[in-house]
This record gives structure tokens, sequence and C-alpha cells, in this order.
């Protein structure tokens, strides 16, 4: 099974209206001042996805639908007390197949635990239940037979998960979810939008010991002057690539 995330982006339009006056008594200019992109869309020939925000920047729902209407799926997300206290999954395929996955979690300490009701359009239901660890930043560190390594900008440069290890390699760009105000260990554990927080991938190298099986996959970017990622291109071991557009929400 090959490794692949999913780049997704937006668009806000924040505007200020600047007097003479405001700039003699603040000599900071427009320029001088971070401007926040919140990824809204992100396209591609296999899916577009949209996403959208809170007004503390923190992604509330995302919804993606396949090219050629095979499947949509939505993400709606709650929080309660700053933390994330609520997910509702719902999956709908062409043939009328759907499901619904709730999440809930409780909060130990430096343990996230993680409960998951899926139920299915044909009345299965199964409940399953995980606990990983974070670090006082929110990031990942461990659980669930999972290890991760960072290096000292806090992106994942190594993660074992059962019998699958990856490696990878970063830009030294705006990574894609860098103004996103979610957990790290939300957006890539749970919600499954990669490991653009930080930094960008460029390589990322996967191994399975049960199969000896390497896959490897190169990535690149077009950014924006803020270099921010607007097209990234994923290139896998077939020599077959992706290309996705990227969107922002600025502000």
């Amino acid at each position: 099974m090959k490794y692949y995330f999913l780049s997704l982006l937006g668009i806000i339009f924040y505007s200020c209206n600047s007097t003479d006056e405001d700039i003699s008594m603040n000599p900071q200019t427009q320029a001088d001042i971070e401007i926040k992109h919140l990824p809204s869309k992100l396209t591609s020939s296999e899916k577009t996805t949209h996403f959208y925000y809170d007004n503390q920047d923190r992604l509330i729902r995302f919804e993606e639908k396949s090219t050629e209407n095979l499947y949509a799926k939505e993400f709606s997300i709650s929080y309660k007390d700053n933390l994330v206290n609520e997910i509702i999954l719902k999956y709908e395929s062409s043939d009328s197949y759907s499901y619904t996955n709730l999440y809930t979690f409780e909060y130990i300490e430096d343990n996230v635990v993680i409960t998951n009701l899926f139920t299915d359009i044909n009345d299965y239901s199964v409940t399953q239940s995980r606990t990983i660890r974070i670090d006082m930043s929110n990031f990942l560190t461990s659980g669930y037979g999972i290890e991760t390594t960072y290096d000292n900008k806090k992106n994942l440069v190594e993660i074992i998960e059962d019998n699958t290890g990856t490696k990878n390699k970063f830009d030294n760009k705006n990574a894609i979810y860098k103004n996103v105000n979610s957990s790290q260990w939300l957006l890539y554990y749970v919600l499954k939008l990669g490991i653009h927080k930080e930094n960008n991938p460029l390589e990322i190298h996967t191994i399975r010991t049960d199969r000896t099986e390497t896959n490897s996959s190169v990535i690149s970017y077009e950014y924006n002057s803020e270099d921010f990622p607007v097209k990234q291109f994923i290139t896998d071991d077939n020599y077959y690539t992706t290309e996705t557009q990227i969107e922002y929400l600025t502000k």
C-alpha cells in the first residue's frame, strides 16, 4: 500500500485601510505584517477538497468529492474549552452505500483517548478505541504501535507504525497548514491531511518489513511570493505524477 497525502488549501480576503496618520504613528508597513494563509481548496485530477474555519483559524469542516462523483466525504469538527471535542465523518458512494464515523476524545494528561463509532447504511456498527501520546505543542509522539521522530523545526522526519517505517525529507518553505490553528496530531493522525505543518515534504520513503516492500514518492512545488505552495506535484516510483492546485484564504 503506497503512502500519499493530500494537500488541502483555501482563500479569504482581508483588507486594511491605512491613513497617513496611521503610517506616521506606526512605521510598520503592510509588507512587514505577516499574512496568514489558510488552505481553502485543493484540486487534482482525482478529487476536490474544500476547507472551512472558525474565527480562531481552527478547521471546523472539510468536504472531499471525487472528480467523477464516485464518492463524497464530509468532516465536521467541534471544539470545547479549546480542545477538539467531536468529529463526525459522513461518507456516501455513487452506488448509494454510506457510513458515519463518530469520533470522541478524552484527554488524560499527555494522552488522548480516541473513540470511533462506525455505523453504515446496513445497520452494522462497531466501536474502536485507541490511545495516543502528544507533547506540549500538541504533536503526536507515540501510541498504538507508533513511534515518531522530529527534526529541530518539528517536521516529522521518521515514523514507525506497526510493520511500516517511513522517512521524510522536507523543504525550507512555509507548510500548507502552517497557519491552521488545529493540533498537528489531529490534522495528521485523525484527519489524514498529511505532514505539511511546519515545512513541506520533498521525499517520502516507506518500507514494509513484513513484505520487504518499499515505496517512494518525490514531491515538488510551485510557491507564491510568500513561499507557500500553490501547486504540488507527487511522482511515485512508477513515474506517475499527480498535480494538485492549492488555493488559500488570506487574512
